[in-house]
């Protein structure tokens, strides 16, 4: 009677430990947390290895930036190096969208890329579109002017040149809504970041 306890007891014990195997192996298999964001690259350093790079990310609707790293690619050995010259390049305060994944030891970035052109204010080009997060697209002006300009812009030039001039430079169009009466013709322009839009 004690060795069918016993055989019993070990067989129970078997079963046991064979069932805690397999759901500790399922919760391994679980899939990770994943997401995209879009938000302002507000900060970026070196690890302290120097082979990687942190970042903090301003998300849109969100009260505090997260740090992100660019994830590890097993086959370089390293992070992602498409996504890590991406993340290099880019410029503070840029707009930027990003993919990525929750890996147990914090959020790593998977795919990056600058959301709209983030250009030089230095740079000799008739206007320049700047990401204002709150304001979006603004036409500031540069050393070169329109022909047309006195004092301040000719909105009817503005109106008619500003699909060629972002699409030269690689800008993305912001127009009015269709039927706005906006007597700017629906383009934010502005003499420095600092001046309002005219009216």
């Amino acid at each position: 009677m004690y060795q069918r306890l016993i055989v019993f007891g070990m067989a129970l014990a078997l079963v046991i430990l064979c069932g805690v195997s397999e759901s500790a192996q399922e919760k391994g298999k679980k899939k990770r947390r994943t997401g995209s964001v879009t938000g302002e690259l507000q900060s970026r350093k070196d690890t302290k290895n120097k082979r990687n790079v942190l970042v903090e990310v301003l998300a849109t609707g969100e009260e505090k930036a997260r740090t992100y790293r660019v994830m590890y690619d097993p086959k370089a050995k390293g992070p992602m190096p498409k996504v890590l010259a991406a993340v290099r390049a880019a410029p503070l305060g840029a707009r930027v969208q990003m993919d990525w994944i929750d890996t147990g030891e914090g959020l790593a970035i998977t795919a990056f890329q600058v959301a709209l052109p983030f250009f030089d204010s230095n740079r000799p080009n008739p206007f320049h579109l700047v990401q204002i997060i709150s304001n979006g697209p603004r036409l500031l002006p540069t050393a070169s002017t329109p022909p047309e300009q006195k004092a301040g812009y000719s909105h009817r030039y503005l109106h008619e040149n500003f699909l060629r001039v972002a699409s030269t430079h690689g800008g993305r169009a912001r127009g009015p809504a269709p039927g706005s009466q906006d007597n700017t013709g629906g383009y934010q322009c502005a003499h420095s970041e600092n001046d309002t839009a005219d009216e």
